[in-house]
């Protein structure tokens, strides 16, 4: 009966330890699930605005001289600009194109943010749809390699797109199109009588928000370990031992060593031993598996 009631006790505390360390598991689980929800929703934020920003021509807002019509300067784009008419006269064209070749772009610094700005959207875009299509297995965002690899491509886009946004208004010095649009008095990190547009903001919007997003990678390295086993590998290992399996380990703990192997060992090992040693557990015959443990 004591016996018997020590192992009652210790199979209810192995089962009171199973119970919170699953507890502790589907925490960790939830939190991590959190963490990736908030990284793939700000990474997808930052990536839309940088893209939006970076495509729409809405960077630089004034008036040509000589007409009162509204031009917009962006980094590759332009509207209400001069324009050849087919009778080879040079008239102002009122909608929105684009510079025909990179080496159009009348600015080394204009060239230069194109450059990362491009790069860095790629970065975004990239890095959203892999963090979605982790989510259907977490357990590779806690690889310490693949984690900072992430972070990588997440600082690194968001330092792009903000050194972008500083060599765009360094580009306004001897830019012909921007003395056109802004007036003489126009230079580096001087827009004359323009003012910057939206575009420019939004832009830079997705540059501070990709830095910020940083964070959650960072977070998840310190309190997600890599090695964290999951909820099928975590089953396999805390299998609660029943009530007989304890009483079964208590009487044959002090049998002989050969004995143990016999008891513990699969079927086959053990008949195995019985052949090499030349003799059979009580009860098993000779060559024959009667014994009541299986052998």
């Amino acid at each position: 009966r004591a016996a018997a009631a020590a192992a009652a006790t210790a199979a209810e505390a192995s089962a009171n330890s199973t119970v919170k360390d699953r507890a502790s598991a589907v925490g960790t689980a939830r939190g991590l699930r959190c963490l990736w929800a908030g990284w793939v929703l700000m990474c997808w934020l930052s990536g839309m605005c940088a893209a939006a920003g970076f495509l729409l021509p809405y960077w630089l807002k004034g008036s040509r001289s000589g007409s009162g019509q509204t031009s917009d300067l962006g980094l590759f784009r332009l509207c209400v600009y001069p324009a050849q008419a087919p009778d080879g006269t040079i008239q102002l064209a009122l909608d929105c194109s684009h510079y025909q070749h990179f080496m159009n772009i009348p600015s080394p610094c204009w060239r230069a943010a194109f450059v990362l700005m491009s790069t860095a959207c790629c970065l975004l875009l990239l890095l959203t749809f892999f963090l979605a299509f982790s989510g259907f297995r977490l357990a590779v965002l806690r690889i310490r390699q693949v984690i900072g690899v992430c972070a990588a491509a997440q600082g690194l886009s968001a330092f792009c797109i903000i050194l972008a946004c500083l060599l765009y208004p360094a580009g306004w010095q001897w830019n012909p199109e921007v003395s056109q649009v802004c007036g003489p008095a126009a230079g580096a990190f001087s827009a004359g009588h323009c003012h910057l547009g939206w575009a420019f903001v939004l832009a830079c919007a997705g540059g501070f928000l990709s830095a910020l997003t940083v964070a959650f990678p960072v977070q998840m390295a310190q309190h997600y370990p890599e090695r964290f086993p999951d909820h099928h590998s975590w089953q396999r290992q805390r299998q609660p031992q029943q009530p007989h399996q304890l009483e079964y380990q208590r009487l044959h703990h002090h049998q002989q060593p050969h004995q143990q192997f016999y008891l513990q060992a699969p079927p086959r090992q053990a008949m195995m031993g019985h052949q090499l040693l030349g003799c059979y557990p009580a009860g098993a015959a000779a060559g024959a598996g009667g014994s009541r443990y299986g052998y």
